[in-house]
């Protein structure tokens, strides 16, 4: 994958030398004891513990974690736009000395979309390798979506998300050509556009991600997929003992209730946990459009890992509430019947666990 070069100028003035370097050793010391402690936390799931990475993902959901964050072609209301040559320019608001972006009848911070976050933020000139694909793949998992593995760039020293959206735009229109077409590749491969950040959302790594190799959102699906299974469970063990007050089990239906009835505070519990919170929804919600009609072609719901949107006997049923605003079901809509609007600040996370349980930095 071709790397883009960015401008070597002193970004951080007027901050002090020491600051600097203390910034510097704090960045490099934290990217090695992540990286060492990543390959521990795999090695005991692996060897000694099974499930430990989910546990241990789970106990530090409020240091670590990932903002979804969608990509300029996915608020693009006109499909035939949706490339750098074509693409709409935003529109420049400032509203008490902070800057807000308009593209159509969408208002965003800069920082609500990852071209726009990425250009202001101190970036490294090179895409890195993806630490998560890397890893799948020398233990011999294939990345369902093929996806290359040089699709994450860092950060040359931590930022907050507030101070991005307040810095100017830092590369130069060639190198913001270069980085459009990157993110533009990895959009129609499917993976989704995340900021990882840890600690009060220091932002130092932007991650282009597979759903079965990320740190972050594989944790999260395997965690949802855990809660489906216990609650099937309970769903199958209620069924059994409708039956069974009719006398109407079999042998093998009655040992089946029986080891479920012994089973049963194990899968209540099971089915009662939160997945995993170390995503955050971004700042966009899907909707669909008055422009045209869904024709349950089923191509939002390929690449909805979320879940949101998924075909039942031929007819596309979406569920709000799963939405992460990635954007991929619009980039994915034939028809452009799909658009993004924005959130409504939710305080709590909805009923049925799905949300962060920290502050969120778009709504900051």
């Amino acid at each position: 994958m071709r790397n883009f070069n960015m401008s070597q100028k002193n970004i951080h003035s007027p901050t002090s030398i020491r600051r600097i370097i203390s910034s510097l050793i704090k960045t490099s010391l934290w990217g090695f004891f992540e990286t060492l402690t990543l390959n521990l936390v795999h090695f005991i799931d692996r060897y000694l513990w099974s499930n430990f990475h989910t546990r241990f993902m789970r106990l530090i959901h409020n240091k670590f974690g990932g903002i979804v964050t969608p990509f300029d072609i996915t608020l693009e209301p006109n499909p035939l736009n949706r490339n750098w040559e074509h693409r709409t320019p935003y529109i420049h608001h400032y509203h008490q000395g902070q800057e807000i972006l308009q593209k159509g009848k969408v208002m965003i911070w800069p920082t609500q979309e990852i071209f726009n976050l990425i250009i202001r933020s101190n970036v490294n000139p090179f895409v890195s390798i993806c630490y998560c694909r890397d890893h799948m793949k020398k233990h011999g998992h294939r990345c369902e979506l093929n996806a290359p593995l040089r699709t994450c760039l860092t950060l040359r020293l931590p930022q907050s998300v507030s101070s991005i959206r307040t810095s100017e735009i830092r590369l130069k229109e060639l190198q913001q050509k270069a980085l459009y077409k990157l993110l533009l590749k990895c959009e129609k491969i499917g993976l989704v556009h995340q900021v990882i950040f840890y600690e009060k959302y220091n932002t130092y790594v932007i991650c282009n991600c597979c759903p079965d190799c990320c740190e972050i959102l594989s944790v999260f699906f395997r965690s949802v997929m855990e809660i489906k299974y216990h609650q099937k469970k309970l769903d199958t063990l209620h069924s059994l003992e409708l039956r069974k007050k009719d006398h109407s089990l079999n042998l093998k239906e009655l040992n089946q209730y029986r080891v479920l009835k012994h089973s049963k505070k194990n899968h209540q519990k099971g089915a009662n946990m939160k997945p995993v919170p170390l995503v955050a929804q971004s700042a966009f919600i899907s909707i669909q459009n008055s422009s045209g009609e869904c024709v349950n072609c089923g191509k939002c719901a390929e690449h909805c890992y979320f879940g949101a949107r998924i075909m039942k006997e031929g007819t596309l049923h979406y569920n709000p509430d799963l939405c992460y605003g990635c954007g991929l079901c619009v980039s994915r809509c034939v028809h452009s019947v799909i658009e993004l609007k924005k959130r409504i600040k939710s305080k709590e996370m909805s009923s049925i666990g799905i949300g962060i349980t920290h502050d969120h930095p778009h709504f900051l």
